[in-house]
């Protein structure tokens, strides 16, 4: 590298004796005179830096249009999201999918299949199943309905039970004859609109579900929560337009009287976002104002045309003589050599020849796996980020599970993984699973997960004799 300046020094001074015309001398191509160790890289303004392996500071080298200088590296900001995320836009589910220079960029909304809807970055549907078919639950201390239907059951509408008995655990019984079926201000749902809350009847009965309510206006209900707000989205007026995140975002009508921000929409070909709408932007500098550098055989420079700066058209160097370094027309020394970054933290080399001339440049080498900066999906929801010297960082934010995927919780009981890649509670909030206990009784999967306690409900399997109690035939 010290021969790589000796020679821009010798290029300067054979410019004068040639008539190649160098300019004002510019602080940007030379050293600064501090110590640095090799291979170490720096930013100068929007240009990289690299230490050579004589412990000086090379020729810096400026980035590409749209790039900026971060550790020394040239590299698109990324302010989108994360390739393979998934969220939940008003319209349906958008998709993170890579974009220009690695970045993530979210897709169009998709619609959900015809009766799904998207609930935390994953489409559902209400069906299979919102019941087992066959089992029973209380609406209310007298009423009962039972879970009826094939490949799609539903609950029936309600019944009611004989005069004088009460209902627990979806059976009709004498007074008193009952366990508590739910937990104590535990909240579930019918369907989207109707919800139900665990409490007592009266003093002496169990804790039971009681009357279905249906969710006030602007609400809908969610297994485990109840009635929660529907529509969150404060100033969104149905056909309006804002500006957030780099794009666009209209308010959009997702159900009567109920309004949300929809998916938002870049602002592309130069233009940014102003008052709702993708107008004309200024330009953007993409260099420093009388830095040069070799192009086409020849030099550019960077000239100031209206309010930005851009790079000059190539200016080919005198005849017996080429572009080296940061742009400066002249001759090599035999055997001499010179050096640039390139691809991901790469570098390519040339060498003078015994003509004078510099050879060609060498293959980008010794790249690393990625672009700085770049980020990529990984794991569980996880993320990994491209560091400065081109290698995939550790795995970060991972979760311990797969969106959609379910698993088995307490005794008897199924959550499944949002699309955070987080559990959800136990059961869902959904206690209506069942199984047959002791001679003759059921018994329903608590909304904790673990099994409810056993009651009569099966007489026929007594041969005649009562089915009493939990479930057993006297």
């Amino acid at each position: 590298m010290l021969l790589a300046v000796r020679h821009i020094v010798s290029f300067l001074m054979l410019g004068a004796l040639t008539g190649c015309a160098t300019g004002d001398a510019d602080p940007l191509r030379l050293d600064d005179g501090r110590p640095c160790e090799p291979g170490e890289r720096r930013c100068v303004a929007r240009a990289t830096q690299t230490c050579g392996p004589d412990g000086l500071w090379g020729v810096p080298q400026g980035c590409r249009p749209g790039e900026g200088c971060a550790e020394g590296v040239c590299a698109l900001a990324c302010q989108g999201c994360t390739v393979g995320e998934q969220r939940c836009a008003p319209e349906g589910l958008q998709r993170c999918v890579a974009a220009e220079g690695g970045c993530g960029a979210w897709s169009p909304p998709e619609a959900c299949e015809e009766g799904g809807r998207c609930i935390e970055g994953v489409c559902v549907t209400d069906c299979p199943a919102a019941c087992e078919p066959g089992s029973r639950r209380c609406l209310g201390v007298d009423a009962y309905n039972i879970c009826v239907g094939g490949a799609c059951p539903e609950w029936a509408p309600a019944e009611q039970c004989p005069p004088g008995e009460v209902c627990s655990g979806g059976v009709c019984a004498e007074p008193g004859a009952c366990s508590d079926q739910c937990q104590e201000g535990a909240r579930g749902c019918l369907d989207a609109e109707t919800e139900v809350r665990c409490q007592q009847a009266d003093p002496a009965a169990c804790l039971d579900w009681g009357e279905p309510t249906t969710c006030p206006e602007r609400t809908r209900c969610r297994a485990g929560s109840g009635c929660v707000e529907a529509c969150v989205d404060e100033g969104c007026v149905a056909g309006s337009w804002r500006c957030t995140d780099g794009g666009r975002q209209r308010c959009v009508v997702v159900e009567p009287g109920c309004h949300l921000w929809g998916a938002i929409e870049a602002c592309v070909g130069g233009t940014t976002c102003e008052d709702g709408a993708c107008v004309e932007g200024r330009c953007e500098d993409t260099c420093l104002e009388g830095q040069r550098r070799c192009a086409e055989g020849g030099v550019e420079t960077c000239v100031r045309d209206a309010d930005c700066t851009r790079w000059s058209d190539a200016v080919a160097c005198p005849g017996g003589t080429e572009c080296a370094g940061a742009g400066e027309c002249g001759v090599c020394a035999p055997d001499a050599t010179e050096s640039r970054p390139c691809g991901n933290c790469g570098t390519q080399t040339r060498t003078c020849g015994g003509d004078g001339q510099w050879g060609e440049w060498t293959t980008c080498g010794s790249e690393g796996a990625c672009q700085p900066g770049a980020r990529d999906a990984c794991g569980n929801c996880g993320t990994r980020t491209c560091t400065a010297e081109c290698t995939w960082g550790a795995c970060e934010g991972a979760g311990p599970c797969a969106p959609g995927q379910t698993g088995d919780c307490g005794q008897c009981g199924m959550r499944t993984c949002n699309g955070q890649c987080q559990w959800g509670g136990c059961n869902n909030g959904d206690g209506t699973t069942w199984r047959r206990c002791n001679q003759c009784g059921w018994q329903f999967c608590c909304p904790n997960g673990n099994w409810c306690d056993c009651d009569a409900h099966f007489p026929d399997a007594c041969n005649g004799r009562q089915c009493v109690g939990a479930g057993t035939c006297q």
